[in-house]
């Protein structure tokens, strides 16, 4: 027993600093096994050894349930602290563009309270779409391996972020951090197919009876593909549209749920940094968001839009 204490320190310094540094749920469980470890090659009885295992392991998950979870809620109250900031400046830019004509002549009604940054009307959705139709003639003009290429990169973009993404759907939709991790790796993943999708764009030729000539098929892109996703999967739904539409030369405008806005945010910077950095129109992928009311069905009814996808849960 007089090497007990000692061993147990050494195990809690070491521990913080894994804590601090590395995965905390791999910590947790290395350190239990660790102290087994210790236990059994002390030749101290078996259920002493499995009793004092288990201590530990709810010692160690105590010490990473307040760690983490401070440290997660104030991140919380950081993002909500930046949300609200941009919320103040939306309504003082929205006073500075109301005319005095309209504010005599319109009666003041209580505006809805919406929680989420960015609020998009039917005007700025307007002029997304807008935007996608000024984009879609280049883009369109791009050859497909070059789309690929773009493709390419924004995967790369995505997973140089992995671990910043995969925290940010975990703190916004409320999954577990590996489960944030394996989405963001979903985006990863259909990137890196529609890359090579983009050389496949293949379509057939048959035989004709008139002399001199042949006859084939060629896809053409739509132009603008709307998509709805659901908040249960913030991120990797969009990207198994947003990437195989980009491929084959549509331009695309997502509506995410309102429940994960900050998602959506980070992913549209991502990529609306790549296509800068390729000369492309930055109205290739497009992002508004705002409630069903408000964006969703003004959507759907849009005959502006030749296709649109829904995914909801």
């Amino acid at each position: 027993m007089r090497y007990l204490w000692p061993v147990l320190i050494v195990l809690f310094v070491l521990f913080s600093i894994d804590f601090a540094t590395q995965n905390p749920e791999v910590v947790v469980v290395k350190y239990s096994l660790e102290w087994l470890n210790y236990g059994i090659r002390s030749e101290r009885p078996l259920f002493v050894t499995l009793y004092l295992t288990l201590a530990l392991g709810i010692l160690f998950s105590v010490l990473y349930f307040l760690v983490y979870h401070t440290k997660l809620l104030a991140q919380m109250r950081k993002l909500r602290g930046e949300i609200k900031k941009l919320q103040k400046q939306l309504e003082e830019e929205k006073e500075k563009n109301k005319t005095p004509e309209t504010a005599s002549d319109t009666p003041s009604l209580p505006e809805k309270s919406d929680p989420t940054p960015g609020l998009i009307y039917q005007r700025e959705s307007d002029e997304a779409v807008q935007a996608a139709q000024k984009a879609f003639p280049t883009w369109r003009e791009v050859p497909a391996p070059k789309r690929g290429e773009i493709v390419r990169q924004i995967g790369n973009a995505v997973r140089e972020s992995k671990e910043d993404l995969g925290r940010l759907v975990s703190m916004e939709m409320g999954k577990i951090f590996q489960e944030g991790l394996g989405e963001v790796q979903e985006m990863i993943d259909i990137c890196d197919f529609a890359v090579g999708q983009s050389r496949q764009l293949y379509g057939f030729t048959m035989a004709s009876e008139r002399p001199g000539h042949r006859m084939y098929d060629q896809y053409h892109p739509l132009g603008l593909v709307g998509l709805i996703t659901a908040f249960n999967f913030p991120v990797a739904v969009w990207s198994w549209n947003a990437m195989i539409a980009a491929i084959c030369g549509n331009v695309s405008l997502w509506k995410p749920s309102p429940k994960t806005p900050l998602c959506s945010i980070a992913l549209q910077r991502i990529v609306g940094r790549v296509l800068k950095e390729n000369g492309m129109p930055e109205g290739v992928m497009n992002l508004v968001i705002g409630s069903n009311e408000e964006i969703g069905e003004t959507l759907v009814a849009d005959r502006r839009f030749p296709l649109i996808s829904a995914t909801g849960s």
